[in-house]
């Protein structure tokens, strides 16, 4: 699977929040994203606000075990 080298925290963080996943802040500036029992969070990067890939695949991860990315697949079918 082909992995961005350009995606940005806010968009992750704009994108979770539009959904419905609750976001919450834990230990300074870590934000903790969760939704239907699972959790994802992260230190937003700094100074350059792009994601690294290894956080990608957890983003990913996380997409897939919370169920939001078969939601999002059963939305483009109908």
């Amino acid at each position: 699977k082909p992995t961005t080298k350009n995606l940005r925290f806010s968009d992750v963080d704009k994108f979770l929040s539009s959904i419905g996943c609750k976001r919450s802040t834990k230990g300074g500036a870590n934000v903790v994203f969760e939704y239907n029992g699972h959790t994802w969070g992260m230190h937003p990067p700094h100074p350059r606000p792009l994601i690294k890939t290894s956080y990608i695949f957890k983003i990913r991860k996380f997409l897939n075990d919370s169920g939001i990315k078969q939601l999002i697949e059963e939305g483009e079918d109908g």
